[in-house]
Formats: structure tokens, C-alpha cells, sequence
């Protein structure tokens, strides 16, 4: 997520949709300077109305609001393998990795947490 004043413009950041090298693109705009916190709270993942109601509606109405969003399967393979192959390098994330390590491959992982996925894709933690 990025407030990018100059441009009266906030980019919301979906996970598993190339947010960081879009985020990186944003933070190399020359004469730009674009924030990642507002009022001392982080906002990488934090979700587009939380961000409404942090900024206010005058902030958000007043600036152009953009996403980009990625085909849910591909997504879904990607939440997979980063839960898989990149969380389990922080404790914080060891049981959660356990419990998606025991529905087996990604197929039994689909099958377990298919309805839930969205809330892993916006709840991951990292160390």
C-alpha cells in the first residue's frame, strides 16, 4: 500500500499480486515521495477500508484508488508455495506451516483450506 501525494493517488497492495515490485516502481518515481505509514501504522497489507477509515473519507475521495488483482488460481498456487516453501523460515509462522504441511500436497491443501485461502493470502506473518 502506498499514499502517493504528489500524485493524489493510494496504491492498494493485494497479496500474491506482484505488490512489491509495484511498490518498489512506485518508491523510484523521481519527485515522489510516497508513504507507507500514515498517522505511525504500516499499511502493506492492510485492507482497503481499514486504510478508508485511517486516512478519512476526505483523504481517500480526493485520491485516485488503484489494485491490481491476478487470476485466484494463480494466487492460490502462489499463497501455496509461500506458505510452503517461504513462512517456514519464521517461528511465528510454525504452526500454521504444520497444519497446511498435514492436509499433504496442494491438492489436499485446496481441498482443506479452499474456502479460507483468502483469509491466509491476508494473514500471513512474517518474522
Amino acid at each position: 500500500m502506498r499514499i502517493i501525494p504528489e500524485y493524489k493517488a493510494i496504491y492498494v497492495h493485494i497479496p500474491k499480486t506482484a505488490g512489491n515490485s509495484i511498490s518498489d516502481a512506485i518508491d523510484s518515481l523521481p519527485d515522489c515521495n510516497p508513504l507507507s505509514e500514515y498517522k505511525g501504522k504500516q499499511f502493506k497489507h492492510i485492507r482497503a477500508r481499514e486504510l478508508k477509515a485511517l486516512t478519512g473519507g476526505e483523504m481517500w475521495n480526493g485520491h485516485f484508488t488503484f489494485a491490481f488483482v491476478r487470476n485466484p488460481w494463480d494466487q492460490m498456487v502462489s499463497c501455496y508455495n509461500w506458505w510452503t516453501q517461504i513462512a517456514p523460515q519464521w517461528p511465528k509462522n510454525d504452526k500454521a506451516v504444520t497444519a497446511i504441511r498435514a492436509a499433504g500436497d496442494f491438492n489436499g491443501w485446496s481441498r482443506v483450506y479452499g474456502s479460507s485461502s483468502r483469509e491466509l493470502l491476508s494473514t500471513r506473518v512474517q518474522g
